[in-house]
């Protein structure tokens, strides 16, 4: 697992989709979306935001999926590959932030409610979803046993023909209980019982459950050690999707009420009975799993928690129906998102319950409220179900203390450190994670320092060592020691922390080093230069600028860029080889350099301004996102080291018309362009401090009387 996609994505990507659209309303807000939204870079988010934000260890502030899935990580039997190691230059390194991408894609959500498209698949994500589902492998079952008997070849082509005729309009005809032409020419009595059964194959998948219970009896009788057990297995199938059949609303969502209570327990015993005639079968795992859709059917959470308890337990791929993340998906939509979890015995799910009871939520004020809060009196009666787990239970214990009673010394003491030669499971990674941002908490950023360090060698390269790498770029971010990140042999290999330490904290000599480094990514080396060169322009370091602009590469380096994303390192970079402007086409200015050059001698120089801005309206650089700092609790949020303030056109036109030396003509023009800062909506465009409505009134009279001769004069019609 690498990431999630949650519950609000799906809400709001496919909010059309009937199913999701009900899947939206099923509960209480426990996970969240990944729509239209920016991660935070920090590893203690000032808010619960896990649409955006989720991180590789146990917290509050996690999607509730992502925390259960981790709790499962630990468990033996999953049999999932490890990752090889990343270089620097891998992708995943370059694009990894906290915010992870993982597929709990879409028809895995929807199996949770109801009814689904067919997917082709014989996963169950979440109990009995579309019958459709099974279709293909449930032919290639019946295919393979059908080869596998002593029946006459001519009889075993007519029976796969027959079986793939009745699969072919799965979910979108009646059956059809009249043998086609393949099935008159059967003769013998065991082509027979196999003709029965994909006879009740063909009205399982039309939703005739009457007609398939008595076809798959037939089937049931024979000697056929397959047909036997197959029959068996879709008897209680069958029963179950009667059960449902008209359980769910226009919308997917499920009405209890009118679940067939008396096929449920029927279906129950059904699979009961299949298991006690074939406990290692070949559908054994599927019947069990399909348990746990009629425990939820039938609102028995007790039970279905008891369930999943088995499944967590046993999540070898022989003994689960479905992904351990579509397990994880089931859980969440069935069990977590009840309004009522008192009734939850199972450890690892009673902790993903808790750890979202421990979310600090803040209204728009940013005043927290506190809807979910969990007491430590509430956590610690819990102690008795978490026998066996008590590491668990102390690293929630911890976690209260650290998140809900904003105690990090108390949460320390119960966090001991990390043990020689430790496997760093989920849980082990969660508590050295918690210790080292309980000692950034308590005033200690050298042994926070000294324990992320010791974290990176054992951390897993795709999901734990991005997290251990952002926590030691803040701590070197926040005691100053930015170099440190650059440094030959740095643990920060991450080209998105460097890039937010250059882009936001760096000191023109940390840019400066970084734009020239013959060991640093291209990328890095450009981004580097770009915000050199940017906050040398619009801090008034001139001549800086002039001596840096001297890396600048040739222009043709650039000239294949127009395609490239706006804000790509190169095509930015590329914008420094401004040549200025014709008269044509707005207020004539030389290039860059030599605009700079004449600010270098005089900073207030009209003329040089007013290409300045120009600069910047022509490149579409206003409102920079160099100018954008993240929140104080984000990387890249410190104090930065490269001194001065956003540039502003708005503030370069209010000084020219303060100028007394200004020409008519760049004053006229400057008229011009500070009323269109609010054209067309009335909102600055330009950056700096808002005028009244009152001032760009008086602009614009100023520019209409004064400046009647300006061609500016003639081209504005209106103030805004």
């Amino acid at each position: 697992m690498l990431g999630l996609v949650f519950r609000q994505a799906a809400c709001g990507l496919a909010a059309s989709l009937a199913l999701v659209s009900a899947a939206c309303f099923a509960g209480p807000a426990r996970a969240s979306g990944d729509f239209g939204c920016e991660p935070q870079l920090s590893l203690v988010p000032t808010a619960v935001d896990t649409q955006c934000w989720n991180a590789p260890f146990l917290n509050p502030q996690n999607d509730s999926r992502t925390n259960l899935q981790l709790l499962l990580n630990d468990a033996e039997g999953i049999g999932a590959p490890k990752p090889p190691p990343l270089t620097p230059l891998d992708e995943p390194w370059r694009r990894r932030l906290t915010r992870w991408e993982t597929p709990f894609w879409l028809d895995d959500f929807r199996a949770a409610f109801g009814d689904e498209p067919d997917t082709g698949s014989d996963e169950f994500a979440a109990g009995e979803g579309s019958r459709c589902r099974s279709n293909d492998s449930g032919m290639a079952d019946f295919q393979a046993a059908v080869e596998a008997s002593r029946l006459k070849e001519d009889d075993k082509a007519a029976l796969i023909a027959l079986r793939r005729g009745h699969g072919a309009s799965c979910g979108n005809a009646p059956a059809d209980d009249s043998p086609p032409e393949e099935g008159k020419r059967l003769g013998s009595s065991l082509a027979r019982q196999f003709a029965s059964y994909s006879q009740g194959a063909a009205s399982f998948y039309a939703s005739d459950f009457a007609g398939a219970q008595s076809h798959f009896a037939l089937a049931r009788a024979s000697r056929n050690a397959w047909l036997r057990e197959a029959a068996t297995y879709m008897q209680g199938r069958v029963a179950l999707n009667a059960a449902q059949a008209n359980a769910f609303g226009e919308w997917g969502e499920l009405d209890r009420g009118r679940v067939d209570k008396a096929s449920l327990d029927e279906a129950v015993r059904l699979f009961e009975a299949y298991l006690k005639a074939y406990p290692e079968g070949r559908y054994a795992a599927s019947a069990r799993g399909l348990f746990r859709r009629a425990a939820w059917l039938g609102g028995r959470n007790d039970e279905l928690s008891a369930l999943f308890a088995w499944q967590f337990d046993h999540l070898g791929p022989n003994a689960r129906n479905t992904s351990v993340q579509a397990l994880v998906q089931e859980a969440d939509a069935k069990l977590l998102s009840e309004a009522d979890l008192s009734g939850l015995k199972e450890p690892r799910l009673l902790a993903t319950a808790d750890l979202m009871r421990m979310r600090i939520f803040r209204d728009d004020k940013g005043q927290v409220v506190e809807p979910m809060q969990i007491r430590r009196e509430e956590l610690e009666a819990q102690r008795p179900a978490f026998a066996g787990r008590e590491a668990l239970f102390d690293y929630l214990l911890a976690a209260h203390a650290f998140y809900v009673d904003n105690d990090p010394a108390g949460a320390l003491k119960r966090l001991g450190d990390m043990a020689p030669g430790a496997k760093m499971g989920s849980l082990e990674f969660s508590r050295q994670m918690l210790r080292g941002l309980g000692l950034e908490a308590t005033g200690n950023p050298t042994a926070a320092r000294g324990q992320f360090q010791r974290l990176i060698p054992t951390a897993e390269p795709l999901m734990q060592r991005p997290a251990v790498e952002l926590a030691l770029t803040m701590n070197y971010e926040r005691t100053g020691d930015l170099g440190m990140a650059f440094l030959p042999g740095s643990p920060i290999l991450s080209e998105d922390y460097r890039r937010q330490l250059l882009t936001y904290s760096a000191s023109a000599e940390l840019l400066r080093q970084q734009a020239s480094a013959a060991d640093a990514p291209e990328t890095e080396r450009r981004t580097a230069l770009f915000v050199l060169l940017y906050k040398q322009l619009t801090r008034g370091r001139y001549k800086d600028f002039l001596a840096d602009l001297k890396q600048l590469p040739p222009a043709a380096v650039f000239a294949d860029t127009t395609n490239e994303p706006y804000d790509d390192p190169t095509r930015r970079l590329g914008l420094f080889h401004w040549s200025g402007t014709a008269a044509g086409q707005g207020y004539a200015c030389p290039s860059i350099e030599t605009v700079a050059g004449a600010l270098a001698r005089d900073a207030r120089k009209p003329e040089a301004l007013i290409c300045l801005a120009e600069f910047f309206r022509k490149n579409s650089l206003d409102d920079s996102y160099v100018d954008e700092a993240p929140a104080a609790g984000e990387l890249g949020g410190g104090p930065s080291q490269f001194p001065g303030g956003a540039f502003s056109r708005l503030d370069v036109y209010k000084q020219i018309l303060a100028e007394p030396k200004a020409t008519a003509e760049v004053r006229a023009y400057a008229l011009y362009r500070a009323v269109n800062c609010y054209a067309p909506s009335g909102h600055n465009a330009c950056g700096g401090a808002d005028v009244p409505l009152s001032q760009r009134k008086q602009w614009f009279q100023d520019l209409k009387t004064r400046h009647s001769a300006s061609p500016w004069a003639e081209r504005l019609k209106y103030y805004w």
